[in-house]
C-alpha cells in the first residue's frame, strides 16, 4: 500500500458516524475511529483526544471522518456502491 497508510506510517480515521467492521461479528460502531499502521488496520474503537494529538505530533495523519460511514477492510466499496446505485461516479479507478 502506498500513500498516507504506507510502510512506517500511521493514519487515524477519527470520529466516523458509523464504522462497519469486517470482523466475525460484523459489528457496526457509532462514533468510532480506525487506526491504520504500516498499511494495515491496527485498531477499531475510540481513541482519546490526547492520543490522537500525540499521533499527529509523531508525524501521523489524522483524518476527520465526521458524518462519514467507514468500511475498514472493504476495498473498492465505493466502486461497487456507485455501480449498484447508478450514481454518476466513475466505475473504473486508476491507481
Amino acid at each position: 500500500m502506498s500513500g498516507a497508510a504506507g510502510a512506517g506510517s500511521e493514519l487515524l480515521v477519527r470520529g466516523a458516524e458509523l464504522v462497519v467492521t469486517m470482523d466475525d461479528r460484523r459489528r457496526v460502531l457509532d462514533g468510532a475511529d480506525v487506526l491504520v499502521r504500516d498499511g494495515r488496520i491496527a485498531a477499531v474503537g475510540r481513541v482519546p483526544g490526547p492520543r490522537a494529538a500525540a499521533l499527529a505530533r509523531r508525524g501521523g495523519t489524522v483524518l476527520d471522518a465526521t458524518g462519514a460511514v467507514v468500511l475498514p477492510g472493504s476495498c473498492r466499496a465505493t466502486c461497487t456502491c456507485a455501480r449498484r446505485s447508478g450514481a454518476g461516479w466513475p466505475t473504473t479507478w486508476s491507481s
